[in-house]
């Protein structure tokens, strides 16, 4: 229906018949936790993750008690961790898509370089099934490998540090998302965090 004053009372009873939708807040934040900043998060996290996978993946569903704990610990790492963030509030059942970064040409072409965060929330009475899908990529110069198939020193090529697909079911009890992301054993790898935060907001009256 249009949104002018002609159809108000139209609006007036489908909110009254069905209620008005929900509206969600969705905040996400990548961190670099390499070295030390990965042990003093650690610290703050519940010992067993309620995710781990075989590669080094491990997801936490926070309580507004230990995203707090979380939040302590991230400030106490400093703020030169947080390598981008953000923000974007949409109804339920609408997918959003949300890219923060710059553009590079390689061979010519434009490529899109930073971060790229597609979610999708589905509001229930007692949880939120969050649908989320996040990449964090890099430009680089000087690689120096012995692979052919990686362009030589002084050339720019795009490194994909992070890379998310997920779908998350969250009791209301629960407030935040929280992905580490490492690889052990190899050298030269981050370990990624990703914070997510989805904030069920009270409808208008």
């Amino acid at each position: 229906m249009p949104y002018s004053k002609a159809w108000a009372p139209l609006w007036q009873l489908r909110y009254a018949l069905f209620g008005r939708k929900q509206n969600i807040l969705i905040q996400s934040t990548i961190f670099n936790l390499t070295g030390s900043n990965s042990l003093k998060v650690l610290d703050c996290l519940p010992a067993k993750p309620d995710f781990a996978g075989s590669e080094g993946l491990r997801v936490w569903l926070l309580s507004e008690v230990e995203l707090q704990m979380l939040r302590n610990g991230l400030k106490e790492a400093g703020d030169d961790h947080v390598l981008d963030s953000s923000r974007v509030s949409l109804g339920d059942e609408t997918e959003a898509q949300l890219y923060s970064g710059n553009s590079i040409t390689i061979n010519g072409n434009l490529q899109k370089v930073g971060l790229y965060v597609d979610v999708l929330p589905r509001i229930h009475k007692k949880t939120t099934d969050l649908t989320t899908v996040v990449v964090y990529s890099e430009a680089v110069t000087n690689r120096l490998t012995s692979s052919v198939d990686v362009p030589p020193a002084g050339s720019v090529s795009i490194q994909t540090n992070f890379a998310l697909a997920g779908r998350f079911q969250l009791p209301r009890e629960n407030s935040a998302v929280f992905v580490l992301q490492s690889a052990p054993g190899l050298t030269n790898q981050r370990d990624m965090g990703l914070l997510i935060t989805p904030q069920v907001m009270q409808p208008k009256k």
